[in-house]
């Protein structure tokens, strides 16, 4: 792992999180508000996303994160395999369920990096999508010992593998004008009253439940770190609803 004191200390903010709730137990109960809303923005990132990156049917896809199997529904045709992790087990019993006769689609539960460490030695993953999932890591330590994963797995098996990290939140974010933006798709689109439920469960979790802060990260930390292991980084901006967010694609290789 890469220094991180120099980090911290000029570039980021590191955010106090000992007296907010953990996510964990939100995600491991019925969220019909989020998942009909993320729904609905995945497609808008999966019609941005195939654009960009047009799969072959060669394509094993590790869809890190996959809540109720949205991008799954929408990529399934157009991998070799596609596969689906969440630590959530009500979302991958739902996952199990949806795709239970799609044979090109598996759907498993993790509970630690450890597991996704035990599914890169066992799969020929050589693509994977983590969208709007950074944002619940705790700490930049977290998301750098992920990236960590990945460049390892490439070298030990000498193969590599594109990370797209999608929907991050940069420093200084306003959440207003995440509400803003998607306030308008969804009068565009026709879900107004399904996001305006969304948003006051969202409320309810973050001020009275009082949840932890999201992670926001900028740019230059992920641009540090391919600088230090010489790995081919872009960042791209509008995949997602977000477009005072951004979303960065790092090439792993042997």
């Amino acid at each position: 792992m890469i220094a991180q004191s120099s980090f911290h200390s000029n570039i980021f903010m590191r955010v106090k999180m000992d007296k907010y709730n953990s996510w964990n137990d939100y995600w491991n109960k019925e969220n019909p508000e989020f998942d009909e809303v993320m729904g609905l923005t995945t497609e808008v990132f999966y019609e941005n996303f195939r654009k960009r990156y047009p799969h072959t049917s060669a394509d094993v896809l590790l869809d890190y994160g996959c809540g109720p199997g949205v991008l799954i529904q929408l990529l399934k045709d157009d991998c070799k395999k596609i596969i689906g992790i969440d630590a959530s087990s009500i979302y991958v019993e739902k996952c199990k369920h949806l795709f239970q006769n799609e044979s090109n689609v598996s759907v498993q539960q993790i509970t630690g990096f450890h597991d996704l460490i035990e599914l890169l030695s066992s799969e020929d993953i050589n693509q994977v999508i983590t969208l709007s999932v950074i944002q619940y890591f705790r700490s930049l330590d977290q998301l750098t010992e992920y990236l960590d994963i990945f460049r390892l797995s490439a070298q030990k098996k000498r193969r590599a593998v594109r990370v797209l990290i999608a929907d991050i939140i940069p420093l200084r974010h306003r959440m207003l004008m995440d509400f803003i933006e998607i306030l308008f798709d969804a009068v565009k689109r026709k879900y107004l009253f399904r996001y305006l439920k969304f948003i006051a469960k969202y409320l309810k979790e973050t001020v009275i439940n009082r949840r932890e802060r999201k992670l926001q990260v900028d740019y230059p930390f992920f641009e540090q770190y391919a600088s230090s292991y010489n790995l081919t980084i872009c960042k791209i901006n509008g995949l997602t609803n977000h477009k005072n967010r951004y979303s960065v694609e790092i090439l792993f290789t042997p």
